[in-house]
């Protein structure tokens, strides 16, 4: 039968309608998926996600956008229903346990052909949910980790860390305005046969959130970023490497390291005309110090698969913006999210 079943597919992708159905007049760079961490004490902070090495907006153009992540999270420094035994051993308390929808509106302008500014506007909706049966469920099924989750109760909604003189308990809500992030981009290099394309982005995180309710640091960050891109036909690969300056957070300064990389690498290949799948990889490093539990001592490191496209939908140059991802942690420990869904869709014009 396998046999047969392996026969099938080689006639299916050797047909001339299968052929006819992946062919392209044209190789497209839609770009990687610019999801970033989704650890609630990262989000407090400026990242940067990746993004494409040559310039994706000519003169004029406008990108309006429209990005939504769905998270499960689940980090904790011990399992035991007995948190005193925890916190005397270990020296710390880290319980962070719910679901998160960050929303976030984006617009970015080509003021050249090499050189774009832009904006974000985040929104953030934290809730005890509704996947944690499922999560447990899904792990037990086939076998893989659960992390402890079947040690606490499901569906809670818990939001605090203590270390030393370092402790923060925010009253999470149902919705709440993030910290505002404007930023530019400049091409550098242009891509050659040997050459990658190259830009630096620089941006700014301003204190519109609010540290009481776990929607942003009360302080201003700054980034730099380096952003290489290279193409041969229909596969291309995305390159990212920043360094974030944080400018601090009163109940956490004890324990926040002064700035963090922010590292990525994607592949994209085109499937057709106007769809592309991606894999990535996207991390930071930590962003807490002198702190034991795994949860937050080692690196963001998260593995990203999805689609990406364009669709035109008007002589002018007008086209729809798309891009659908599935997000895992990489590290059995670490502060990157069990799972994401990721989804963004926009306008070029």
């Amino acid at each position: 039968m396998r046999i047969y079943a392996l026969l099938i597919c080689f006639c299916l992708l050797n047909s001339s309608a299968t052929a006819n159905f992946f062919a392209l007049s044209d190789y497209h760079r839609f770009g990687p998926m610019t999801n970033r961490s989704q650890n609630p004490i990262y989000l407090l902070f400026l990242d940067e996600s990746l993004e494409r090495g040559a310039a994706s907006l000519k003169k004029n153009d406008w990108h309006l956008s429209l990005d939504t992540v769905f998270s499960n999270i689940l980090e904790k420094d011990c399992f035991y229903r007995d948190q005193s035994y925890c916190y005397i051993n270990n020296g710390e308390s880290i319980d962070i346990d719910a679901e998160l929808w960050r929303t976030s509106f984006k617009a970015a302008y080509g003021v050249s052909d090499i050189f774009s500014v832009g904006m974000e506007i985040p929104f953030f909706s934290y809730s005890g949910g509704f996947l944690d049966e499922f999560i447990n469920d899904f792990h037990h099924f086939f076998g893989f980790p659960n992390g402890g989750r079947e040690l606490i109760d499901n569906y809670r909604l818990v939001y605090k860390i203590k270390k030393g003189k370092a402790s923060y308990r925010p009253q999470v809500k149902n919705f709440g305005l993030g910290d505002l992030v404007f930023w530019n981009k400049l091409q550098v290099i242009h891509e050659s046969q040997l050459i990658p394309a190259l830009s630096l982005k620089a941006s700014l995180k301003l204190p519109t959130g609010s540290p009481n309710h776990a929607t942003g640091s009360g302080s201003p960050d700054i980034a730099l970023s380096a952003y290489l891109e290279k193409s041969y036909q229909r596969f291309h690969s995305y390159s990212h490497l920043g360094v974030i300056v944080m400018g601090g957070m009163k109940s956490l300064n004890p324990i926040l390291n002064v700035a963090q990389l922010s590292f990525g690498q994607a592949f994209e290949i085109n499937v057709t005309e106007y769809l592309s799948f991606i894999g990535q990889v996207k991390g930071n490093t930590p962003i807490l110090k002198n702190i034991k539990s795994d949860e937050f001592a080692w690196p963001v490191l998260d593995l990203s698969f999805g689609f990406t496209g364009d669709v035109p939908v008007s002589n002018q140059g007008i086209k729809i913006h798309y891009e659908f991802a599935f997000s895992e942690d990489v590290l059995c420990g670490g502060p990157s999210v069990d799972f994401s869904v990721f989804f963004k869709t926009g306008v070029v014009f």
